[in-house]
């Protein structure tokens, strides 16, 4: 996994007045800015889906690993 392809980085917001907080939307935007294409999961509207967070856990800890 690339972190530049789609879905490459997630960034998780815990907010919890129901719309996107400059804690998320700010490096969100940095990140699209430099050739990234992030996804944002914003807790207060969306469940938590632990695939979508354990695919790229899972390959960052390969890589890690070595293996």
């Amino acid at each position: 996994m690339n972190l530049r392809d789609v879905d490459g980085v997630l960034l998780i917001s815990c907010y919890e007045l129901g719309y996107q907080s400059w804690g998320i939307a700010f490096p969100l935007e940095f990140l699209k800015r430099a050739g990234f294409q992030p996804a944002a999961l914003e807790l207060a509207v969306e469940s938590f889906d632990p695939q979508r967070f354990a695919a790229g856990l899972q390959e960052r800890c390969r890589c890690a690993t070595g293996s």
